[in-house]
């Protein structure tokens, strides 16, 4: 009888210590399930940009990211770049910025002043730190920082070139293109035939901050800059005086511009490119889709290298990605990020058909082959003393009083070192 009790109750034991070690895997089951559930569970991130995506092409690109990120979904909401300044602030303001933010050089200052960025940083030390960075073409990466905080990443740029007439350089007796100051003086005075209203060149005088943007080349050839690192004005610096100059003895010693100089607008200064009264044109790849044999058939142009002052320089147009600080998935928008402006996209983007450059310098040097369209102005991305020149605070603001004072410059209502000290100063106080 006892030896029968006793053995129940050993098999009771030995049943519950099967059940318990059942609940134990059961449970452990669950929570692995679980973390599996919860590591698979899709975040979405809202991504601004103004890239069309009545593009077809585009569209497709982006599939590519959610095939690779099955647990990130995009929410991509094209904005009208004309206007996303203002949707920006407005959202900042209400601590409603999306989690991707594509901004152009101008915004970087300033947003970083706001607050309005997630600091990069960290991130990028993940991925391997300088050596991450140093894939990216150089004068974009300067563009990426401001105060020392590496507030975005490189996706797309475009460097100006020299456009010049190749009929009009003909009938001039002229081989090739300026490489030099000296040599696009002489060159400008060649093409020029007044009486018959040919220029050898022309730039913007007026309209906004596109003066400023068209002097720049020429302020960083000369050695120079408008800002240094720590943001304080050197516009005025004796290579600004050079520079600047430069420009009011093209208009009025060499007289190789259009009159009207200062009334000169973007839209002006294109067309008598394209009509062929003027021989040589500073501008963009931007511009290659618009200056076609269907548009303008006897125009006959190639693109070359800017020409050297002191020093080779260029004014880069790009755009970047940024992570905001209201994300609350800064890590899925980092892995956006990362993938859209990595070699392999930045590739297939390119190819895509788009006339703007890869931020990715390896790629940039392999597409220079495969698209000739694009060759020299690949070549140009890569020069020395690259920069955007509205990577400042108060762009517009500082963009207005320099077309001002370079008017009256121009115009000798001022010297040019006079011209530049009081662009100094009223830039002083915008800071």
């Amino acid at each position: 009888m006892l030896e029968r009790m006793q053995c129940r109750m050993r098999k009771v034991r030995k049943g519950f210590v099967y059940l318990c070690a059942g609940l134990l895997t059961a449970m452990s089951l669950i929570l692995v399930l679980g973390s599996i559930a919860s590591a698979q569970e899709k975040v979405t991130i809202v991504v601004w940009e103004w890239v069309s995506l009545e593009w077809p092409a585009y569209t497709e690109f982006l599939k590519g990211f959610e095939k690779e990120h099955p647990n990130i979904e995009l929410q991509i909401e094209q904005q009208l770049h004309v206007g996303v300044y203002d949707k920006y602030v407005l959202a900042g303001k209400a601590h409603q910025l999306p989690d991707v933010m594509m901004v152009v050089g101008q915004y970087i200052p300033d947003f970083a002043e706001r607050g309005y960025f997630a600091d990069l940083g960290p991130y990028v030390d993940k991925e391997g730190g300088e050596e991450f960075l140093a894939s990216y073409v150089p004068g974009l990466v300067k563009g990426s920082y401001w105060k020392g905080i590496l507030s975005a990443i490189p996706d797309r740029g475009g460097p100006t070139a020299l456009f010049y007439n190749t009929d009009l350089f003909s009938k001039a007796g002229i081989e090739s293109p300026p490489k030099t100051w000296k040599e696009f003086v002489e060159v400008a005075v060649k093409l020029t035939d007044v009486s018959g209203g040919a220029y050898g060149y022309t730039q913007t005088g007026s309209n906004g901050a596109e003066p400023m943007w068209e002097f720049s080349p020429w302020l960083y050839q000369a050695g120079g800059r408008f800002i240094d690192d720590q943001g304080n004005t050197i516009v005025n610096s004796s290579a600004g005086a050079e520079a600047l100059q430069f420009i009011v003895d093209l208009v009025n010693k060499h007289k190789v511009m259009p009159p009207g100089f200062v009334t000169t607008q973007p839209k002006i200064a294109r067309d008598l490119f394209a009509i062929g009264k003027v021989a040589m044109r500073i501008d963009g790849p931007w511009m290659l889709p618009a200056w076609t044999k269907e548009s303008y058939p006897e125009l006959e142009y190639q693109v070359a290298l800017l020409p050297k002052g002191k020093t080779t320089g260029v004014n880069i147009g790009a755009h970047w990605q940024s992570i905001s600080r209201d994300s609350k998935n800064k890590e899925a928008a980092w892995e956006f990020i990362k993938w859209k402006t990595s070699a392999e996209a930045q590739y297939d983007l390119s190819m895509a058909g788009r006339d703007s450059l890869p931020g990715v310098t390896s790629v940039a040097e392999r597409l220079k082959k495969e698209i000739p369209r694009l060759t020299t102005f690949f070549e140009q991305l890569m020069v020395e003393n690259a920069y955007f020149p509205f990577a400042m605070p108060q762009p517009e603001m500082r963009a207005r009083a320099f077309t001002e004072e370079m008017a009256s410059a121009v115009m000798g209502v001022k010297t040019v070192k006079q011209a530049l000290d009081d662009l100094a100063e009223q830039w002083e106080e915008l800071k």
